[in-house]
């Protein structure tokens, strides 16, 4: 009897203990419930304020738009406008005069800073106009491909007339620097096995000039932009561009046109508009294999705000 006595006693115990243990176990989850959502209306509030000062921010970056496009009006395009930027990308033409070259650069200048304006709206329309977003996309894409197309074209017409920009030296480069591009066009006139490079000081640009390309009728051309004409997508992205893209390409050169009794004959063909760009490197037609050249090293001064680490 004595021992069932002291069986239930420590049997009392014990639930007492464990009943314990569970109030104690339910009020620390309570705090811990109660902290999590202190937590949360914490959070939720800065939500809300970050959200506040961002709309904040744009609307005084709307309105000092505004204001300036009141008080500096141009011909430029309101990007918020589908409209206009339709009609300004119908209107636009292939620069064709003396100056072509400075005109292309200052045509593809407008374009970038247009691209940019894009880029700055797609960001304040992300969130709640997808559809704006993505017409921001497509009207970018479209205006690059403009500038690429253009300077194509330039180039064409440039090698086709380049009697009229070679020197006495029988050289040929040209360059033109704008406020968000720069072109650089050297030309393989007298094929001198000499040179070595070729050096566009005022783009603060250069390249060497390997021995597949000295000793072939060719010319090569350098873009640099300040924006990537060659990514479009998500403002979410981690990696993004930065000091512009360099693009250097290797142009075929041109038939002179044929000069009979006075007359300039040349063979138009529709389409034909275009300088023709070359691989670097021979493909072997049988087996597909590109043939092994010489790297090509290009000299490129960063901008200011842009560190290198090594």
């Amino acid at each position: 009897e004595i021992a069932e006595q002291e069986r239930q006693e420590r049997e009392r115990r014990e639930a007492e203990e464990y009943a314990a243990a569970q109030q104690d176990r339910r009020e620390k989850i309570n705090m811990a419930e109660e902290a999590l959502k202190a937590q949360h209306e914490e959070l939720q509030e800065e939500r809300r304020q970050r959200v506040a000062d961002v709309a904040l921010v744009q609307r005084r970056r709307n309105e000092e738009r505004e204001s300036d496009r009141f008080f500096h009006p141009t011909h430029l395009p309101d990007v918020r406008n589908e409209a206009d930027l339709n009609s300004y990308i119908y209107e636009l033409q292939v620069p064709d005069s003396a100056n072509m070259v400075q005109d292309a650069v200052k045509q593809a200048d407008e374009m970038l800073h247009i691209c940019q304006e894009l880029s700055i709206y797609r960001e304040e329309t992300s969130r709640n106009n997808i559809s704006a977003s993505s017409s921001c996309e497509e009207f970018r894409r479209h205006l690059f491909s403009e500038i690429l197309s253009t300077f194509d074209k330039i180039c064409k017409k440039l090698l086709l007339r380049r009697d009229e920009y070679t020197n006495e030296k029988h050289e040929m480069q040209l360059s033109q620097r704008g406020g968000m591009i720069r072109f650089g066009l050297w030309v393989n006139v007298a094929k001198n096995l000499r040179l070595k490079a070729v050096d566009y000081s005022d783009l603060g640009l250069g390249t060497e000039i390997p021995r597949p390309i000295i000793t072939n009728n060719v010319s090569l051309r350098l873009l640099h932009l300040s924006d990537d004409p060659f990514h479009f997508g998500d403002n979410e992205q981690f990696a993004c561009t930065l000091g512009g893209v360099l693009v250097v390409e290797i142009l075929e050169m041109e038939r002179l046109p044929k000069v009979v009794k006075g007359w300039h004959m040349l063979e138009v063909k529709d389409g034909d508009d275009k300088a023709k760009k070359i691989e670097y490197g021979p493909v072997d037609p049988i087996t597909g294999i590109r043939e092994k050249v010489p790297p090509m090293t290009v000299r490129y001064t960063l901008p200011d705000d842009i560190l290198l680490f090594e």
